[in-house]
């Protein structure tokens, strides 16, 4: 009777732990927090368990693949950064650098009053949306406005909880495109309700849980290199052998050789 007390209270708690990861995570009911022991699944509608081979990147994959909505704990969004690394690249979702913004481009323009912290967080799906507007509009951006410190914050009359001050928020111009197109188009790709149209900028901002409909952008890979250089090793002999540069897929003759070994042959 014991024994199936013992089984009978392990299911019990078995099932009150499941039941508890799998709730659905809901901005309004949820803290960030909890978002990180689980990942949206919405075309099955469950939350899974970080545990048991799920992974960020495992969901990105379904949301790119299968283009599913996709939930992004609030964590794995943000990005630390030193203000002062201006060349440094940004980070996309997906963990590769960006090859168009860089550090200089959204640090605080901070001049005057107060300290400016030496670091700050950036919310890595904003570089994603600016980089699907950059391709889909074809024209350069110039980012006005990306993170700010509270004293610049305050001296630009930036609201008193503004995205700006988290890292959630930028302020872009594209070249030749009214800022409502901006607009339009960036809430398609995963910008938030808070995405409004300024007086001569687009404002795009990313909420602190979940994107339904954002899209990560998925970087072109570099083209492939246009010739390769065949390096000669002597494998402990003598003698040299100058390395020797190939064009891609061209048909060439190695050089010859020019290494010499006791008992041993070069081919």
């Amino acid at each position: 009777m014991k024994k199936i007390l013992n089984v009978l209270l392990v299911f019990v708690l078995v099932f009150t732990v499941s039941a508890g990861v799998l709730a659905a995570p809901n901005d309004a009911d949820h803290d960030a927090s909890e978002f990180e022991c689980c990942y949206w699944h919405a075309y099955n509608d469950e939350c899974l368990p970080a545990e048991g081979g799920y992974s960020d990147y495992y969901h990105y994959e379904l949301a790119r693949y299968r283009e599913l909505p996709l939930f992004v704990p609030f964590s794995t969004t943000m990005r630390t950064y030193n203000r002062n690394n201006v060349n440094q690249s940004l980070y996309l979702f997906n963990g590769q650098q960006s090859s168009l913004f860089t550090v200089g481009m959204i640090r605080c323009r901070h001049t005057s009053g107060g300290t400016c912290p030496a670091t700050f967080q950036f919310d890595s799906r904003l570089v994603d949306i600016m980089h699907h507007v950059r391709s889909h509009f074809g024209r350069a951006i110039t980012i006005t406005s990306g993170f700010r410190c509270p004293s610049h914050n305050t001296a630009v009359g930036g609201a008193a909880n503004s995205n700006h001050r988290h890292g959630r928020a930028v302020d872009i111009q594209v070249a030749g495109v009214t800022p409502t197109q901006v607009v339009a188009f960036a809430r398609t790709v995963g910008a938030s309700a808070d995405t409004y149209v300024g007086s001569t900028f687009a404002h795009l901002a990313v909420p602190v849980g979940a994107v339904t409909n954002f899209r990560p952008y998925a970087a072109a890979p570099p083209p492939p290199p246009t010739t390769y250089t065949v390096v000669f090793n002597a494998n402990g002999g003598t003698g040299t052998t100058a390395n020797q540069v190939i064009s891609r897929n061209a048909n060439v003759a190695l050089r010859g050789n020019g290494f010499s070994r006791a008992g041993h042959t070069f081919m």
